[in-house]
Parts: structure tokens; C-alpha cells; sequence
């Protein structure tokens, strides 16, 4: 017989995920041999087919054992040709990709990505843009949007929130929010509670 197992992944960012984006649209591997992806796999299925205590619990942290996985396979297969994952395995636009990533409140402009990439201003934004498929200044926003999310669902401070994205006040967020999103932040909240 065959077992069929489904899931549903859900995103916090209402489904604007620059990971999911980055992802080949479709993903067939064969589950077999001893390799994490095919171990964790069988991990999941035969905890499934349980009746145990914790048995959610258990299979909520495999199935992030499975998705790191994959992206494994995926970034070692080379199928991500572009997007941020792409842009994280490229040798001179992963330095500003991480930065941007650890530190959104920093004043980004197109000289100083360029320079931690250790090119020219025009050949860096030539380069993000083949690569990332965004201009430089619209995945920073994106990228700001993303973490303020994040801190929006912990009810946090709009003017708090800006600060720690690099924007000057929550009025300024809110317009950058409305602009990409189509919603005001507190609309937004409320339509993922």
C-alpha cells in the first residue's frame, strides 16, 4: 500500500515570504537512502501514524528539520538561480544581503551596499538586479516591511516598530506599509487575528 502524508506550510507575512519566493515552484525528490531529507521524512511519517503525547510537538520540530533539508538540496542542486537565496550564495551580494538582514535600521543608500560588495554603484545595482530580481532599494523595503511584521503581531509601537527598520517615525512606515501592502498597519493586524 502507500502511505500519503499532506501539510500545509503558513507564513506570518501573509504569504509574502522572501524564502517562499525564492523557491522553485514545483520540488520532486525521491525519499530514499540515509540522508537527512529522506531520514527526516520517515520521522514524520512514523510519528504521524503515533498515538503519543507530544506527538504535534514532535512533528511541528521535524518538519523544520525537513524544510532546512530541502533548502539544502535545493542550494547545493543549484535550482535557485534567483531571489534572496540566490543572492545569499553569491559570493560579494551575500555581504550586504546579510548586513541588511542583521541591521534594517542602518541608512542604506546605493553607495554604501555597493561598497560592501566591493563594486561599483552601477555594476552592484546591475548585479541585485539580475540576481535578486528587485531593485537594491525595493528589496530593502520589502526586507523592512518583512521585520516589521514581525514586531507589528507583538502589538509593539508603531514609532518603536519604525525606528527599528529605519524609518524616521510610525507615520512613515505606515505610508511605506499602505503603499506595499494595500493596508494600514493596524488593518493588516487585524486581519491576521
Amino acid at each position: 500500500g502507500a502511505d500519503l502524508v499532506c501539510a500545509q506550510i503558513s507564513y506570518q507575512s501573509g504569504g509574502h515570504s522572501p524564502l517562499l519566493q525564492a523557491l522553485p515552484f514545483c520540488l520532486n525528490y525521491e525519499l530514499t537512502g540515509n540522508g537527512l531529507l529522506a531520514q527526516s521524512a520517515f520521522w514524520i511519517f512514523d510519528e504521524a501514524f503515533k498515538d503519543a503525547s507530544g506527538k504535534d510537538l514532535i512533528i511541528d520540530r521535524l518538519c523544520d528539520v525537513f524544510l532546512i533539508s530541502v533548502l539544502r538540496k535545493v542550494l547545493e542542486e543549484g535550482a535557485i538561480k534567483t531571489g534572496m537565496m540566490a543572492g545569499l550564495t553569491h559570493p560579494q551580494l551575500a555581504k550586504v544581503l546579510i548586513k541588511i538582514h542583521q541591521t534594517p535600521e542602518q541608512r542604506w543608500s546605493l553607495s554604501a551596499m555597493a561598497e560592501k560588495c566591493g563594486m561599483s554603484r552601477s555594476k552592484f545595482a546591475d548585479t541585485f538586479k539580475r540576481v535578486i530580481e528587485q531593485t537594491p532599494a525595493d528589496y530593502l523595503a520589502d526586507w523592512r516591511l518583512s521585520v516589521a511584521k514581525k514586531l507589528i503581531l507583538k502589538n509593539q509601537n508603531m514609532d518603536l516598530v519604525a525606528n527599528q527598520v529605519g524609518y524616521e517615525n510610525g507615520s512613515a512606515l505606515a505610508r511605506v506599509f499602505r503603499k506595499k501592502t494595500g493596508q494600514a498597519p493596524k488593518e493588516w493586524l487585524l486581519s491576521q487575528q
